[in-house]
């Protein structure tokens, strides 16, 4: 984010007279000429977390990061957000904790500076009959403060100050050290060396009753957190304090609400979930092979718990969209027609062939049994769980968009204050991506002029995902050095692609991350059909995205804290970011590197805004395609874009968020310090300001950011 200034005034509007190569340029992202349009998400332990985990599955299909570009105007949309919760934090008190960002629970972000006096981006009014009405206002309208916990206790707090890293870590593991799919990740199986017990190798079946449990819990919680005193805490001792008691606000709100919850279609769904999790089981010893066995029977009556807890859902008309659910049948489909070919199997097997801890009957034993359970058991069990979401066809009580539900306006504002960490809402976010296209419109009709008819034939000359990670490693100059470590790049087998993903990166163990078993990526061959595309994707998952940043911040500080928090906006955020710097460093001409990077930034920035548009508030698609052409492009591009932001909008909601928003709110901060520092902007010192403390808040980056923009002038000033 800028943090003063004026920027240069520049167009909004792309037209014809932008010259034949722009044209040019919006016909080929049409027709996927370029790349496929990328979707990723990285899968840190890829298991079904019991309760807290399967939320935060579902919330991490808000997969996300917050885009705070500025774009032709001075202050971003989020500092004017920052300012205006600043202002409010001085008007109501004491209500309001100090310095780092923190709120009640009734504090609240307001809506972004306008720039066009006649702007609403909420969407054309002319379509308000077609239109949901925005949910961000209106005296009628419930708050989501509402459903936040009690006042007590907010925004003040005890005299406690010893003990606080102890308490840090006794809660994080009193929500995962129950569920052995999380604490065989985390631990690597080493559970001894933790002081932990191993937990029972199953699929816990979920109950209503669970969720209020945890609710109650988490009020318990805070009021444990809320004993200590905050500003006698060491500033990293902050962080985690603000991080937790957000958290848990947030995650009593979820829990309290388990109707919106959803375990099948979109990039949360429980049977591609349940097939990743079980073809990627990592076998250490022989005591994995039949703990193994043991999760792989709890799947089916733990499918059923879902379903039964989805039918009461659908009862009252929260039910998947329609294209979730088909989706959801497809995939259902595509596993079990692998028969015995199943990667579950495959896998398996092949784990048997590598173990030296088993004799030959053993082995014989466990194959047996393994293929018996997946085709009489669990393929079973999945076709039963697509009988019965088809039964509930027809009951969502409301339209693809999340606002159509009752209350669905909240729990997609809740959604985004999971991804984010912070109050913010749909307005903000759409605001916050119509500025960040601002800037991508201007620079790309200034790359226009450069560009020649055949400069987008352009490639890279590298067809192996090895050979590109190769090269991604040896141009890494611009990030401080992290520690030496090795991976492993897979392919998935049929059943185990998804549409909406192209690779993933399995976060490491706690307590082994540099070796080549604990870097895995693993990539949908289908979604990387071209180089450019392939090279992208493991500068997102591998170097310098999740995996560089993620074994960086281990080498820093590793604790289950670190291991098991990571706010989604930071952690898709850098990564796409981190994509951006990789691409301008691609084998290719200056200006097609830089054609690249802009298409990058904008397909997110649209998807993000559409989501928010769409979900949040309301949007027909005529009010996508008017939010669009209103920032200069073009009518067909605007119509086919707003098009597959709907269908993204209603497939997953809340995915794409992160990834757009927290790419511009990055760049952002990188653009404005290397404004302000000129030649002396130190790019490896600026990174390392991002990545110490590790995947936390935006807006905390943001105050490490200011605080090192503010040393480095000082520096300069006194040298000067």
């Amino acid at each position: 984010m800028t943090r003063s200034g004026d920027a240069d005034e520049t167009s909004s509007r792309w037209t014809e007279a932008a010259g034949s190569v722009i044209v040019d340029i919006l016909q080929m992202i049409l027709q996927e000429r370029i790349r496929p349009l990328r979707r990723m998400i990285q899968k840190g332990g890829n298991s079904m977390k019991k309760h807290r985990k399967i939320i935060a599955a579902v919330l991490a299909v808000v997969l996300a990061g917050m885009q705070c570009v500025t774009a032709g105007c001075g202050n971003s949309a989020l500092e004017a957000l920052r300012q205006m919760e600043q202002d409010s934090r001085e008007d109501r008190g004491s209500e309001w904790s100090d310095g780092d960002g923190s709120r009640s629970a009734s504090g609240t972000y307001g809506p972004a500076e306008e720039d066009d006096e006649d702007h609403d981006s909420s969407g054309s009014s002319s379509h308000a009959e077609d239109r949901v009405q925005s949910t961000s206002s209106g005296a009628d309208r419930a708050d989501i403060d509402d459903w936040y916990v009690p006042a007590e206790g907010n925004g003040t707090y005890g005299k406690k100050t010893k003990g606080f890293d102890d308490f840090v870590e006794d809660l994080t593991l009193s929500w995962y050290s129950s569920d052995y799919l999380s604490m065989k990740e985390c631990t690597g199986g080493e559970y001894e060396k933790y002081g932990l017990e191993k937990p029972d190798p199953e699929m816990k079946p979920v109950t209503r009753e669970d969720f209020s449990a945890e609710a109650d819990d988490d009020l318990e919680e805070l009021k444990k957190l809320r004993k200590f005193d905050k500003d006698a805490l060491s500033r990293e001792q902050q962080v985690k304090f603000t991080v937790l008691e957000r958290k848990l606000e947030n995650d009593y709100v979820m829990c309290s609400h388990p109707e919106f919850i959803t375990w099948f279609g979109g990039e949360s769904d429980v049977i591609d979930s349940t097939v990743t999790s079980l073809s990627q089981f990592v076998f250490q010893d022989s005591e994995d092979f039949e703990d193994f066995t043991k999760l792989l029977d709890s799947v089916p009556d733990y499918l059923d718990s879902l379903l039964k807890m989805t039918e009461e859902n659908a009862e009252k008309g929260y039910f998947i969209t329609d294209e979730m659910l088909q989706d959801t049948l497809d995939e259902i489909d595509t596993v079990t027609a692998q028969g015995t070919d199943s990667s579950i199997i495959t896998e398996f097997e092949r784990a048997l062939d590598d173990s030296t801890d088993l004799t030959e009957e053993q082995k014989k034993t466990y194959r047996e049994k393994v293929k018996d359970s997946v085709i009489h058991k669990l393929f079973p069990a999945f076709k039963d769980a697509e009988k019965r979401l088809k039964a509930l066809s027809g009951t969502r009580d409301g339209d693809s968009r999340m606002c159509s539900l009752k209350d669905g306006d909240l729990w997609y504002e809740l959604i985004i204050r999971n991804a984010f960490t912070m109050d913010l809402d749909a307005q903000d976010i759409t605001e916050i991506c119509r500025q960040g296209l601002k800037k991508q419109v201007a620079a790309l009709t200034k790359l226009s002029g450069e560009l020649g008819d055949d400069d987008l034939d352009e490639t890279i000359d590298m067809d192996s995902a090895e050979e590109i990670m190769k090269y991604l490693g040896e141009h890494m100059e611009d990030f401080p050095k992290g520690p030496d470590i090795d991976y492993a790049i897979e392919y998935l087998d049929d059943d185990e692609k998804n549409d909406t993903i192209s690779a993933y990166y399995v976060t490491p163990s706690i307590n082994s991350y540099t070796k080549k078993g604990d870097n895995r990526i693993y990539v949908n061959p289908d979604s990387n059909d071209d180089p450019v595309s392939l090279y992208l994707t493991l500068a997102h998952e591998g170097l310098p995205g999740h995996m560089y940043q993620i074994t960086w911040s281990r080498d820093e500080s590793n604790t289950f804290y670190d291991y098991f928090f990571s706010d989604l906006a930071y952690s898709e955020g850098w990564a796409e970011y981190a994509s951006c710097d990789a691409i301008r460093k691609a084998p290719m001409s200056e200006e097609v590197c830089r054609y690249y990077e802009l298409n990058e930034e904008m397909i997110y920035a649209i998807d993000a805004a559409c989501d928010a548009g769409f979900n949040g508030l309301g949007w027909s698609l005529e009010d996508a395609e008017k939010f669009l052409e209103d920032l200069g492009f073009t009518q067909d591009f605007s119509k086919q874009m707003a098009e597959n932001g709907q269908l993204l909008a209603a497939t997953a909601p809340g995915t794409y968020l992160p990834y757009g928003a927290g790419l511009l709110e990055f760049l952002d901060m990188y653009d404005t310090c290397r404004e302000e520092l000129g030649s002396s902007f130190d790019i490896v010192a600026f990174n390392t300001v991002l990545l110490s403390g590790g995947s936390r808040p935006l807006d905390m980056v943001q105050d490490d950011v200011d605080r090192w923009l503010d040393a480095e002038e000082s520096s300069g000033l006194q040298i000067a």
